[in-house]
């Protein structure tokens, strides 16, 4: 609907976070992936167009989203969820590089890695919405992350929305 763009990462935040008044340095800070200058034009343009509202307090330029409703009938009957892509993209990523180095482990180290991986990763997969796997010591590790980032691809794949709830 509005594509890849400023406005867009705007809009989501504000659908998440309907009843709060933001500045372009929060959302900037709630990871939006754009610039401050890029989220004050995209707030400015929902401004004008009716679906934001400015509140100034000083030298602070809040915004505050009046098209919830708007948008929601919009995505309606489809249930509102908002990925939050560049943790889950980090996590991915992260995911990625330990399966093509995994093989350069030893056997007896790969659980050592899987878990040192997975405790740089933390915060990514908690900014994610998601839950990391256990791997508790003991634990077939290589075979518990398999299970984790095999269920994650599965349901990313198939377009499901609840896939933080599967990977919890």
């Amino acid at each position: 609907m509005l594509g890849v763009t400023a406005k867009a990462e705007v809009v989501r935040v504000f659908l998440d976070r309907s009843d709060e008044t933001l500045t372009a340095a929060d959302l900037v800070n709630e990871g939006v992936g754009y610039t401050k200058r890029a989220t004050r034009d995209a707030l400015e343009d929902l401004r004008m167009g009716g679906f934001a509202e400015l509140e100034v307090s000083g030298n602070r330029k809040g915004y505050r989203f009046l098209g919830r409703r708007s948008f929601s009938e919009l995505l309606a009957p489809e249930p509102v969820h908002f990925p939050k892509w560049r943790q889950l993209f980090a996590v991915l990523r992260g995911s990625l590089n330990l399966i093509e180095e995994i093989d350069r482990f030893r056997p007896s180290t790969r659980p050592v890695e899987i878990r040192r991986s997975f405790t740089a990763l933390a915060s990514q997969i908690r900014g994610a919405g998601l839950q990391p796997p256990a791997l508790d010591a003991g634990s077939d590790a290589f075979e518990e992350f398999k299970a984790w980032v095999g269920e994650l691809l599965e349901s990313l794949a198939s377009g499901s929305t609840d896939w933080t709830s599967r990977s919890r």
